[in-house]
């Protein structure tokens, strides 16, 4: 079954509130902020808190992936993504101890960017940590100048799925049964989300948006 698609259509800078004792960093920039804590760092430290982060991600990715990978997968198919990469991987990280809770990636493919690899540690789930890690991804296409914005996810997600429709993603009809699958989905969500709202659909070989 092919998953489900969302779309942010010319979207502009969302507000990126962490809840009080969390801070959001990309990747890289958490690097540059433990070299500048520690100048007198090795190479041999700061390759070991390299890890460390890569370590968090992979949790906060558990459920995503369906067990814990090890750290190669991190390096191959994130750093080494030209896609994505160091500056575009964002953390949400608890300030007492520096724990990543969750983590979402700004995916700057020039034919597809994408919000992705959105996932949350098994321990922080339902504080609320998604919506301001994907705001901080989302931020950064919409940064560098990118007028569409795409998800893919499952039906099932149902705390993701209202984490992006609070962003602006839209549900995308590309498929004839995704009407029906979303009315699915927001018979789950509830009578506060109005079907009637802006969604995306597919015309001509184009995206177009609507109200139903």
């Amino acid at each position: 079954m092919e998953q489900l698609r969302m779309l942010l259509i010319d979207g502009t800078h969302i507000p990126v509130n962490a809840p009080d004792g969390w801070y959001i960093l990309s990747h890289s920039d958490m690097m540059r902020r433990y070299a500048e804590a520690n100048p007198k760092a090795s190479e041999e430290e700061l390759k070991e808190y390299d890890g460390k982060l890569a370590d968090g991600w992979l949790l906060a990715c558990e459920s995503l992936n369906g067990s814990i990978k090890p750290r190669e997968a991190f390096y191959k198919d994130m750093i080494g993504d030209p896609d994505c990469g160091a500056e575009r991987i964002f953390y949400i990280v608890r300030r007492s101890d520096d724990f990543i809770g969750g983590t979402a990636t700004a995916k700057i493919n020039p034919e597809t960017p994408s919000l992705h690899m959105v996932g949350a540690a098994n321990c922080c789930k339902g504080q609320g940590l998604s919506l301001s890690v994907c705001a901080a991804a989302t931020n950064a296409m919409i940064d560098a100048g990118i007028k569409r914005i795409r998800l893919l996810t499952n039906d099932f997600r149902i705390p993701a799925l209202k984490t992006y429709l609070k962003l602006g993603y839209m549900p995308w009809y590309y498929l004839e049964d995704m009407r029906d699958r979303w009315n699915v989905v927001f018979d789950e969500l509830g009578e506060k989300y109005d079907r009637k709202k802006f969604f995306a659909y597919e015309e001509d070989g184009l995206t177009k948006r609507t109200i139903e």
